[in-house]
């Protein structure tokens, strides 16, 4: 019996395997890239601002594109280069509930890692509505004859084009610092001496305290933004003053480097979150922050 059939049968099999693994090998990078890129996106203070656009609705166009690109790169990751119409339903299937799933379990995490961005039922509404325009508007370009590769091309390139715009926006407007919209909280403590100060008492302003021993960083306008939230606005708008070397008090109470503290010369320091920092009137006030205002010898 002639076995050569059976064995080029095989070969073949195997030769063909082999081309829709190298096929569909840049979409799988693309689509674990991408869901890496929604891991980031996630763990940041805030969603990218797009200029000229709320924090809101930045924030709902944000989470919209990401999961329609996240949908559509799982959909053709699962069909493949196949046309049939089971692969294709099976596809749409795995798009929705894999674009879904990663959509909750990062709002869970950005919770647990962001004080500033909590769970809201509104960005679920969000990725709901980007991961069925996504996995439907590919489906449905797939079914009219539209073939995999070139589909694959198109939501590639629209996902690095979201990644650019990401990058500038991510530029323009530093995640890190506070901008209009926001509201964050940094503890602050004051200690002349080995004595700690009560917390100053509620004032105005963007950068502002309630009396309670933390500052509230709500910028209010451009000017109490972005770089503009440091320290030294923040004893500004609390009726005092800070330079660096000198701390007025709201009671007008100062004490400056050079000052007795305890039969010794005592100077000012600032730590944030452990480490002491330099030129702390300019420093810039950031989620979360630690501040220890210290004088002593």
């Amino acid at each position: 019996m002639d076995e050569r059939p059976a064995v080029e049968s095989v070969a073949a099999e195997v030769v063909g395997k082999r081309r829709s693994f190298g096929a569909n090998l840049p979409i799988a990078i693309a689509t674990i890239g991408w869901a890496f890129v929604l891991v980031y996106l996630a763990t940041i203070p805030r969603t990218p601002r797009i200029p000229a656009v709320s924090s809101e609705m930045s924030s709902a166009i944000g989470h919209v594109a990401t999961h329609a690109v996240l949908a559509a790169l799982i959909y053709l990751l699962a069909a493949g280069r196949t046309s049939s119409k089971r692969r294709r339903a099976n596809a749409l299937r795995a798009a929705l509930i894999g674009s879904l799933f990663l959509g909750t379990l990062l709002e869970f995490v950005q919770r647990e890692y962001t004080t500033s961005r909590q769970f809201e039922l509104g960005d679920i509404a969000d990725n709901i509505v980007g991961s069925l325009s996504g996995g439907l508007l590919v489906f449905t370009l797939h079914s009219l004859g539209v073939t995999a590769s070139r589909l694959q091309k198109v939501f590639m390139a629209g996902s690095l084009g979201l990644v650019a715009l990401t990058t500038a926006s991510l530029v323009a407007i530093d995640p890190r610092l506070p901008y209009v919209g926001d509201h964050w909280h940094a503890r602050y403590s004051v200690t002349i001496c080995g004595t700690e100060e009560p917390p100053m008492l509620g004032t105005p302003g963007g950068i502002h305290t309630h009396g309670d021993g933390l500052i509230h960083i709500h910028p209010l306008t451009s000017s109490e933004e972005g770089r503009n939230a440091t320290l030294s606005l923040f004893f500004s708008n609390s009726r005092g003053l800070f330079s660096g070397t000198s701390l007025t008090t709201q009671t007008g109470r100062t004490v400056s480097d050079g000052d007795d503290c305890g039969g010794a010369v005592g100077r000012w320091r600032v730590l944030v979150n452990g480490v002491q920092v330099s030129s702390p009137e300019r420093y810039v006030l950031r989620l979360g922050d630690d501040i220890e205002f210290i004088f002593g010898s």
